[in-house]
């Protein structure tokens, strides 16, 4: 406590105005008398201040006390009495200044802290699930339940649930309906607080069998008094699985390649099928070829079969040839599927699929297409002559006797006639020529010749090889309309028949593809010639239609001291340039429609100088394209302009 004498002496010093009136002073030494009351007073504010608080706090409140009642020069003030003047101002002050504070901190609790927004959102309490079975049964009906719940006070504002189906899902209805059938979107407005709901949706799984697939669920929100929006995001996983479909397919356990066999493929179990299409599928791309089957097959798929949306069961023999497996392989597999179409059509799954295998026998008669000299595939164009042979080789240990030979070409069509000009057909033999319409595109022409047309078939003995010859052009466009054909490949397939010791036996080859490009052509001439002036005239033509053409670039070296004014050239489509230093002039094409049948490009040569010995104006001109529907680069070389 601060002693009382320095309290006595400052309240001693108090000052006089100095407009007071004079009166005859006697010094008195004031006393203040210290009752009992005023020291309990005293010693009341001293407790009060000391025995409120523990001692950790005791010191802190002495430092703040310390810092805001300190004087001037760094002393405190006595304050273990009060007394009037000076000092009753100070705690007037003190006083005010301390209710302030306590009407501060009321106004901030009760307008603040208690009457302020409450942030009570938490993403947590936003409950959102999907179920589903884990495993689907393929084509058959499901159900998604999507559950939603607000579980807390917050509003949640421009709610969305967004459903990602899986691949394959057709959408059919729903407890409630979407904003529209293909969005997969519910508008739900504001959820309130503690509010739920949930949502059954109906549709049908199309997919490939045991498919690892999912669907996912997202709720977007913004909850009240916030501004960003959130999201919560569930998802149900499951697997595709089979419908209970009987499949096999019987054949023989060894084949000959090229030796035609016969399968028979069954389907069983399954079941009426309200989708859109569903069909039987031998993938025999490189592997298999048809000669026959006892149903027909799709147009344009020879080895795809359609299946009658009310059949349970379907069933297709197949006859024809493996091919010659790759090196190395003693075996060839030959995959088989069950596929079915939404209502859309858009895409196919696989329902249920089988793989047949068989074994490989060496092959003792090799049969082989040749065309234009190779045995490759190759690409012609219309005009073409194709030029075949076929080749019977023996290379077994026993005769073959009574042989049929067999040329089978499969070409595009248009209204039943070949792309092949099969009347200008040139077969010294004269075999028998029998055409057949396999669909409205491709027709298909054979040639058979026997022993009666030539002896050497009568008997073909081990190691002996038999060739036949043959010739047939391919239309061009003073003989067809050639962009009435859709399709542009085509194929020649070599047959034989021959009696063995186990009686008929039916052999073919390996088929060979012919591409048939546009029918562009080109060609150049001179326009005028002038001697007197050195000033030539040149005119390039290029004809096409077939098919369309891109990226045509035609150039050629124009010999000598030369040049082409730009004002001399007549550019009916792309541009055309010479370039000075190479002397080379070229002329470029971005697109020729079919529906341009011709484009004559003019030009002018000047020779600024004189070479006697010279002959040639213009090397040879060389043309580059590309077919836009087969895609193959099709290469002329025109002759060279002579002077």
């Amino acid at each position: 406590m601060a002693k009382k004498a320095s309290t006595k002496k400052k309240s001693s010093q108090k000052k006089e105005p100095s407009s007071a009136p004079s009166f005859n002073k006697k010094e008195i030494t004031p006393t203040v008398p210290q009752t009992k009351h005023s020291q309990k007073k005293d010693e009341k504010v001293s407790v009060s201040i000391v025995g409120s608080v523990d001692n950790n706090k005791k010191q802190h409140i002495a430092e703040q006390l310390e810092e805001i009642y300190k004087n001037p020069d760094g002393t405190l003030p006595d304050m273990s009495s009060f007394v009037t003047g000076e000092n009753s101002r100070f705690v007037r002050a003190f006083v005010f200044m301390l209710f302030s504070l306590c009407l501060f901190g009321l106004v901030f609790w009760f307008g603040v802290v208690q009457h302020a927004p409450k942030d009570s959102f938490s993403q947590n309490n936003v409950i959102l699930s999907i179920s589903g079975e884990d495993e689907v049964v393929i084509g058959e009906a499901v159900r998604y339940r999507v559950r939603y719940r607000n579980d807390q006070d917050t509003i949640l504002k421009q709610t969305h649930l967004t459903v990602r189906f899986p691949e394959g899902f057709v959408y059919e209805n729903a407890s409630v309906p979407p904003e529209s059938d293909t969005s997969g979107v519910w508008n739900l407005g504001a959820l309130e607080a503690y509010d739920s709901g949930y949502i059954d949706i109906f549709g049908t799984i199309y997919g490939d069998e045991h498919q690892e697939q999912s669907a996912r669920v997202f709720l977007t929100y913004t909850p009240e008094n916030f501004s960003s929006e959130f999201q919560s995001v569930a998802k149900t996983e499951f697997t595709t699985m089979n419908p209970d479909i009987m499949f096999s397919v019987d054949g023989a356990t060894e084949v000959v390649p090229g030796a035609e066999t016969t399968l028979t493929i069954r389907l069983s179990g399954m079941g009426e099928y309200i989708g859109g299409s569903r069909a039987l599928v031998v993938d025999g791309d490189g592997v298999f070829v048809k000669k026959f089957s006892d149903k027909e097959s799709e147009q344009f798929h020879e080895l795809r079969w359609a299946i009658p949306n009310d059949s349970e069961e379907f069933d297709v023999t197949v006859r024809g040839v493996f091919l010659s497996p790759n090196e190395g392989e003693s075996s060839l597999s030959l995959p088989v599927r069950y596929v079915v179409s939404g209502a859309e059509h858009d895409t196919e799954y696989t329902f249920s699929q089988t793989t047949f295998d068989t074994g490989i026998v060496k092959k003792d008669i090799i049969l082989t297409s040749i065309v234009n000299g190779t045995t490759q595939d190759i690409e012609l164009q219309p005009g073409d002559i194709l030029h075949a042979s076929v080749v019977l080789k023996n290379s077994s240990t026993k005769s073959l006797r009574r042989v049929r030979a067999r040329a089978v070409l499969d070409a595009p069509s248009f209204n039943n006639k070949s792309i092949l000009h099969w009347p200008a057909l040139a077969d010294p033999l004269d075999g028998d020529v029998v055409g057949e319409q396999l669909s409205q595109t491709q027709r298909r022409g054979s040639i058979t010749w026997t022993e009666d047309m030539l002896p050497a078939l009568a008997v073909i003995a081990p190691g002996e090889t038999v060739t036949i010859d043959f010739s047939i052009p391919i239309r061009h466009k003073e003989q067809a309309i050639l962009s009435d054909f859709a399709e542009h490949v085509g194929t020649m397939t070599v047959e034989m028949q021959y009696t063995g010791e186990e009686g008929v036996e039916v052999f073919s080859g390996e088929p060979l593809s012919f591409t048939i490009n546009s029918d562009l052509s080109f060609r150049s001439e001179f326009v005028t010639k002038d001697d007197a002036e050195d000033v030539s005239g040149v005119r390039w033509i290029i004809e096409n239609s077939f098919h369309e053409l891109q990226d045509i670039t035609i150039f050629s070296e124009i010999y000598g001291d030369v040049s082409v004014p730009t004002s001399t050239m007549v550019v009916p489509a792309g541009s055309a340039s010479f370039n000075k230093d190479t002397k080379q002039f070229t002329w470029e094409i971005e697109t020729m429609p079919v529906a341009v049948d011709i484009l004559p490009l003019q030009f002018s040569v000047m020779r600024h100088t004189i070479n006697p010995s010279q002959t040639q104006l213009m090397s040879k001109i060389e043309l580059r394209a590309t077919d836009a529907v087969t895609g193959e680069e099709i290469l002329l070389l025109g002759d060279e302009i002579l002077l």
